[in-house]
Parts: C-alpha cells; sequence; structure tokens
C-alpha cells in the first residue's frame, strides 16, 4: 500500500494515541454431451485450437505457529508491539506492530491491553473485520474500561466502513458493454472507473487503403482502451471519458476525451453512459512508384463526424460460467460488429465446456432456447455465466454438420479474469 508522507504520519500518530489511550492444427471434434458430467469422472482433455488454459493455482503460505511462553513474555510482546509503532515508517512497520500484539492474545488470550492495541493497528491498516473482533474481545474482557463506551463507537465506525466496503465490492469486476467488449470496473467510495482495452474501433473509423481504389470493405480492427473516469451520485454518474490514441494502418488516430453522464440500475446490474465522440476517416497509400523498398504512407486522418453514444453494460459478472472463450469476430472482411453469432473460439482447461464436448468454431445459435440473433453480444455473453451450479442449455451448429445440437452444461466458478494491465480474453 503506498501513502502520502502526511497520510502515514496521521495513521501513527493516531495509533500511538490509541496504544496510549489503551495500554496446434485441431483434429476431429469429439461428439457433444447431452447431460452434465459428472464431477468425479471428467473425460480426458480434448485439444483445442488456440486452448488457453486456466493458470494454476499458488500453494498456500504456511500458517506462522502459534506463540507460547509466560506472561512475561506476553508483556514484552506486548511492548515491543508499542516499539515498532514509535519507529514505524511504512504499513510493514505497522504489520511487524500487529504481529507482536497478536502473540501477546495467543500467550495471554485474557490481556486486555493486547486486544485494544492490535485492534487499534488492525483498523489503521484497513483490517476491518479482524480490528472489529479484538475490539470486541477487549470489551467482553474489560466492559467496565474507562473508555469502553469509546471502542464500542469505534466498532460502530468499522461496522459502517465494513457496509460500505461490501457494497463497492459487489460493483466492482467485470462488466460486458452490449458489443461485446469487457471493461474492468474499479470503485473506490463514490469513484468509479470503468476501463477496457479491447474496444475494436470499427465503431469509430471509417478505414481506406490505396490510390484510386477506396474502401476494401476492411474495417478497423484495431483495439482501442477506453476509460471512464465517473462519480456515483445516488443513482447518477457524470465525469469523463477517454480514448487513448491508436494507430490504423500506417494513421495515428489521436487521443480524445470528453464529458459523460449515465445512471446505475444496480437491482438489474444495468449502467447506461451516453456521451458524443468524434468518427474518423483514416486514408493510407503505397508512394509511387511501388516497390518492395518503399513503405505505405498515411495521407489523411479527419473528422467525419460527430456523433452521440449510448454505452449499455451488464454486470458484474458472475464468478461462474461454462468456460468457453467466444467472440463476435465474423466474415473475412476483418469485421468485428455483431452480426448475431457467437463461435467458441477455445475452452478453459478441466472446464464444463470442455467436459461438455464444446470445440473450436462451434457455433452457439440459442442459450436457454432464448435465439442469439434475438439478442445483443454483450447479452449473449452475459447469458453464459450464472450462479456456481446452475445449469445453461446451449443450441450448437457445428461446421459442416447439418443439424444443431442442444446440451445442458452445469456452470463452475472459472479462473479470475487476467490484470487489466496485462488485457486478455475473458472466458464465459
Amino acid at each position: 500500500m503506498k501513502m502520502q508522507a502526511l497520510t502515514f504520519n496521521y495513521l501513527i500518530a493516531g495509533t500511538a494515541l490509541a496504544l496510549l489511550a489503551g495500554c496446434a492444427s485441431a483434429p476431429p471434434p469429439p461428439p457433444l454431451r447431452s447431460t452434465p458430467p459428472a464431477a468425479a469422472a471428467a473425460p480426458a482433455p480434448v485439444p483445442q485450437a488456440a486452448a488457453q488454459p486456466a493458470p494454476a493455482m499458488a500453494p498456500a503460505a504456511p500458517a506462522r505457529p502459534k506463540a507460547t511462553g509466560t506472561p512475561e513474555d506476553a508483556r514484552r510482546h506486548l511492548v515491543r508491539g508499542v516499539a515498532a509503532i514509535e519507529i514505524a515508517k511504512s504499513a510493514d512497520d505497522l504489520a511487524l506492530a500487529a504481529d507482536e500484539f497478536r502473540k501477546a492474545t495467543e500467550i495471554a488470550p485474557e490481556m486486555a491491553s493486547a486486544w485494544y492495541n492490535l485492534g487499534s493497528v488492525q483498523a489503521k491498516t484497513g483490517q476491518v473485520n479482524e480490528a472489529i473482533a479484538s475490539y470486541r474481545r477487549y470489551l467482553a474482557l474489560s466492559p467496565d474500561a474507562a473508555d469502553a463506551q469509546k471502542v464500542a463507537d469505534e466498532i460502530i465506525k468499522l461496522e459502517f466502513r465494513q457496509e460500505r466496503t461490501t457494497k463497492e465490492q459487489a460493483s466492482s469486476g467485470i462488466w460486458v458493454e452490449s458489443d461485446g467488449s469487457a471493461y474492468y470496473l474499479q470503485v473506490n467510495g463514490s469513484k468509479w472507473q470503468l476501463a477496457t482495452k479491447e474496444r475494436p474501433l470499427v465503431y469509430d473509423v471509417e478505414n481506406y487503403y490505396g490510390p484510386g481504389v477506396g474502401s476494401y470493405g476492411f474495417a478497423a480492427t484495431e483495439l482501442g482502451q477506453v476509460t471512464f473516469n465517473l462519480e456515483l451520485r445516488g443513482k447518477q454518474l457524470a465525469g469523463t471519458w477517454q480514448r487513448a490514441d491508436v494507430m490504423v494502418d500506417e494513421c495515428s488516430v489521436p487521443a480524445e476525451t470528453g464529458d459523460v453522464k449515465g445512471e446505475l440500475d444496480a437491482a438489474h446490474g444495468l449502467l447506461v453512459l451516453e456521451f458524443n465522440k468524434a468518427y474518423y476517416k483514416t486514408y493510407t497509400s503505397a508512394p509511387f512508384p511501388i516497390s518492395f523498398e518503399t513503405k505505405d504512407k498515411c495521407r489523411e486522418v479527419s473528422v467525419l463526424a460527430r456523433r452521440d453514444a449510448r454505452f449499455v453494460f451488464l454486470g458484474p459478472l458472475p464468478a461462474a460460467g461454462v468456460g468457453a472463450y467466444v467472440t463476435t469476430a465474423h466474415g473475412i472482411t476483418g469485421r468485428q460488429d455483431w452480426v448475431g453469432e457467437l463461435r467458441v473460439r477455445s475452452t478453459v482447461k478441466g472446464s464444463p465446456a470442455e467436459q461438455a464436448g464444446l470445440y473450436y468454431e462451434d457455433l452457439i445459435v440459442a442459450i436457454d432456447g432464448v435465439p442469439v440473433k434475438s439478442l445483443s453480444a454483450g447479452e449473449a455473453m452475459w447469458r453464459l455465466r450464472g450462479e456456481p451450479g446452475s445449469t445453461v442449455q446451449l443450441t450448437i451448429q457445428r461446421p459442416k454438420v447439418k443439424a444443431p445440437v442442444t446440451v445442458t452444461v452445469r456452470r463452475a466458478v472459472l479462473p479470475p479474469p487476467p490484470p487489466f494491465k496485462e488485457g486478455g480474453a475473458i472466458p464465459y
């Protein structure tokens, strides 16, 4: 945790006062399973084209042995904790103080001052649940202490912080825009930041190539980073948005920013943002005479028009899903706009989708009987997710197979998404 010097000094001072007070190529696809596989009888993994395996779980850190000793040892740990507070210069130093107080409570569980001091440090370092438990233990041991009411009030404050944090965490996570782009939402009180690195520029750029040739029908498939910095007041959101500059062929489309407003419907997991943005034209051509040594050059970057945009998001994304990487891309022109087709690109290793026999290029044409073409890309991808253990019916059309097949898949908790700074596809 990074802290400004003033903030940290205040934290240290507050803690000191508390102490004083308290003392490869794809093989032929396997047949689809028509029923959910049993958890204990998963089939062997099926090779997938461009498969993206789930990350391995990190081993749990070994538990620290419980402290032992005499009452004098407990008091020694208490004093060491006070010393750690007095010389603390970082959050790590406060963690050392907390560890000393914790050892004191393990050796002498009846030492009320150790519980008070432990709770004080935990509260200052953001360990709200732990601080509440420590303070409650202190009051149980010293119900008639002079500062009992003050500590009880502190518990109320911490519970309020806990409620706010829980509410924030309920909104934080992955939100899916109607075009199928996944956005990361970070909530810090009333401040919201919604960002993506994968929004296709097909919606923002009309790309031309070649002298006199005009548009080949290709659209810009480069991905742009889009960020919304918002403040929530009640149900209303307001703030600014920005798109980073990006290359389209040899042309640099400049960054763009502006105001944005919107509304949150938390009960239905719905977020709508409205803003105005530019629609660009880029023109790239090869110089004459054409040779292998010459390079294409950008001839024009211009704003064709300004358009009102309305982005609709669903979120946050439930933790469980079928475990399939899907795409809304279609056709050979490079376009990434939605044409009502949801294709499987690969599956998470060991996921329900893999166990059910979903395969590269399988086309999902209906979800729980609802035709995919009747949904937006975001709605279709959202419906693949759900509560752990819930089931979803997928109607699958395979390449070169005449009749579609309906399979029932039981959702499972999926690996966490990659960090925003790394980008990467999200399994559904």
